[in-house]
């Protein structure tokens, strides 16, 4: 990696770390936001060890996407059968900022890439309580007590979702 945190603690706020009790959209309690982040580096959990901020690891992410400005995290999730996730988490201070400029055309660029070519990557942001999921054309609301999505892909190459 060649970039750094710098004074970036928002994996600290926006994730939920069920091992520290820790809830989605609030600072851990060992954090220390501008004062060297993480107390507990050296010993943090597991769930804290595998996380990966998207914009640390790759070099092409613009950066307009550096988390402690964006006030969102990009993050690839483990695959879920058919497809894998780029999850954007979105700081409940700047709840719409994924649909400001640069943002939304950058998020609808990921969405037609994650179609391309078999990445079968679907784009999902998360702010506050809803999710939606980011098309090429459009944004789709994840409605409440969706427990899955089925993906179809169509002759004509669109993915039309279907919630389970």
């Amino acid at each position: 990696m060649t970039r750094e945190c710098g004074a970036c603690s928002m994996c600290c706020k926006l994730p939920s770390i069920a091992a520290l009790n820790k809830p989605a959209d609030r600072w851990c309690t060992h954090c220390k936001p501008g004062l060297n982040g993480c107390q507990i580096y050296a010993d943090r959990p597991q769930p804290c060890i595998d996380f990966m901020c998207e914009w640390l690891r790759h070099a092409d992410i613009p950066d307009v996407w550096y988390p402690a400005n964006s006030k969102m995290i990009l993050n690839v999730g483990p695959a879920n059968g058919q497809f894998r996730f780029m999850n954007v988490m979105v700081d409940p201070g700047s709840p719409n900022r994924w649909r400001e400029s640069p943002y939304h055309a950058l998020l609808r660029h990921m969405a037609l890439v994650g179609m391309q070519r078999g990445h079968k990557i679907l784009v999902r942001v998360s702010s506050g309580l809803r999710d939606f999921i980011v098309l090429p054309l459009d944004d789709v609301e994840v409605p409440n007590g969706s427990t899955g999505i089925d993906v179809i892909i169509t002759p004509a190459g669109d993915w039309s979702l279907k919630f389970i």
